[in-house]
């Protein structure tokens, strides 16, 4: 492997077993792709060239989804001529913590051609049912970042480190989604998608998973798909059946999905939301799964609620058959 791509991994954070996994070639393109972006954009500045060469680099940039800045700032690369020696302006572009390219670091990563990303295996997991399966990011993304809170009432961040796949909120915790291996949607909760989708820049990602994203869904226990007759595509369902509860993925025309809160307890849609006109047929459907699993959660409260009694029962035997006990040695 040649030694100036293995440096240029390494700069970026890859380690020596993901470079002995993957190869160069493979990385190179990873990087391209799924570097520390923002809000899904990536910015390059780049300093010390002029005329054609200048030129000639921007189309390059441009054409490989980088949109080129003129002026120090918020940035993604900076790209600095190895004759450029404006160290005020370096040490500035330092203090945004910035990534710094030469010449021809920016094209050994930012090369034409496809995304193959999701051609290798050991980052775009087979062993996952396609409707769960995403890229993995490597470890170039191991760090804890802060994401806020969704609550509007708490400014509280979340600590979510998207190599390892883990994250300090409850979710997380109370639904075993660290149970799931990384490269499974099921994994993330809400605040990973998030980071995942405006940072690691997810690429070529379709129908439930793109919507899932998009909307930063964080998918329940529970996943399995039914078809209707007058629905082209499958309806997903994602649900608890603890709670009772179930998220409805109903997809309508030109791959727009629409997301349904529906509890299953008492058999309706939360604030009246529903997909109008398949209501009926999708309610037959319903009741065939969560009939049985409200029976069953019924028994099951009526026979916790009989083993409660029981105890209860012989606690109160016990206290009374200690009470007696101790009357009589007081007696005696």
């Amino acid at each position: 492997m040649p030694v100036i791509q293995i440096d240029l991994l390494k700069k970026f954070g890859l380690s020596d077993e993901e470079i002995n996994l993957y190869g160069t070639d493979f990385l190179l393109q990873y990087l391209k792709y799924h570097h520390l972006s923002e809000y899904n954009e990536s910015t390059i500045l780049f300093l010390g060239f002029e005329g054609e060469e200048l030129n000639s680099l921007k189309r390059n940039a441009k054409r490989n989804g980088l949109e080129v800045k003129e002026r120090i700032g918020c940035l993604t690369f900076v790209c600095v001529n190895e004759d450029f020696r404006d160290v005020k302006r370096i040490n500035k572009a330092k203090e945004y913590g910035v990534a710094f390219l030469n010449k021809n670091e920016f094209f050994e990563i930012f090369k034409d051609g496809e995304y193959l990303i999701n051609k290798n295996e050991n980052i775009y997991l087979k062993s996952v049912p396609e409707e769960f399966r995403i890229t993995k990011p490597l470890s170039n993304f191991d760090y804890i970042a802060k994401v806020e809170s969704f609550s509007l009432s708490s400014d509280f961040k979340f600590d979510v480190n998207l190599y390892k796949g883990t994250c300090n909120c409850d979710d997380f915790r109370n639904s075993r989604r660290y149970e799931f291996q990384q490269g499974d949607l099921r994994r993330y909760c809400k605040h990973m998608i998030l980071y995942y989708r405006d940072v690691f820049n997810p690429q070529e990602v379709f129908d439930i998973k793109k919507f899932i994203i998009e909307c930063c869904y964080a998918l329940k226990n529970n996943f399995r798909r039914i078809n209707l007759p007058k629905v082209e595509k499958p309806i997903y369902l994602s649900y608890d059946l603890h709670r009772q509860e179930c998220d409805i993925y109903f997809p309508y025309k030109n791959n727009v999905y629409e997301k349904y809160c529906y509890d299953f307890k008492n058999e309706y849609f939360d604030f009246n939301n529903k997909p109008n006109g398949y209501v009926q047929d999708l309610r037959i459907e319903l009741n065939k799964i969560f009939r049985p699993e409200k029976e069953y959660y019924k028994k099951k409260k009526a026979r916790e609620e009989i083993k409660q009694l029981d105890v209860n029962g012989k606690g109160c035997i016990y206290f009374i058959a200690f009470i007696v006990i101790i009357l009589v040695l007081i007696f005696s």
